[in-house]
């Protein structure tokens, strides 16, 4: 689970800096906003994911409340920007930036096993 979590979120920062890049920044203020947490939320959460050393608790909720609300943005923003441009990237778009999200909010949220026989 932490492999596709990892994957999903190099995905989405990599597909928003291309769109990015290529599009140019969002008029509007909110939407720049958007842009950037969709961008930087992802990174933190690489971050939080792959640390080594002791479980940050704290830092584990607060980053899968950063996901979550971003993943409220997301379906704000979906609303708001219909109708949607033709063709099909627009679906792999649609599932990758809500998906990544998600996962990244369950897998910071469930509980680690227990370790057998060691300290």
């Amino acid at each position: 689970m932490k492999t596709l979590t990892v994957l999903c979120n190099i995905l989405l920062v990599g597909l928003i800096t291309a769109v990015t890049v290529t599009e140019g920044l969002p008029q509007a203020t909110a939407y720049r906003i958007f842009t950037l947490l969709l961008i930087l939320v992802p990174i933190l959460t690489l971050l939080v994911v792959l640390r080594r050393g002791p479980d940050g608790g704290w830092l584990r909720r607060a980053m899968a409340i950063a996901n979550l609300a971003l993943a409220g943005l997301i379906v704000w923003a979906s609303i708001a920007q219909y109708p949607y441009p033709e063709g099909n990237g627009i679906l792999i778009f649609a599932a990758l930036t809500l998906t990544a999200p998600l996962l990244s909010a369950w897998m910071l949220l469930r509980r680690k096993p227990a370790r057998k026989g060691g300290a």
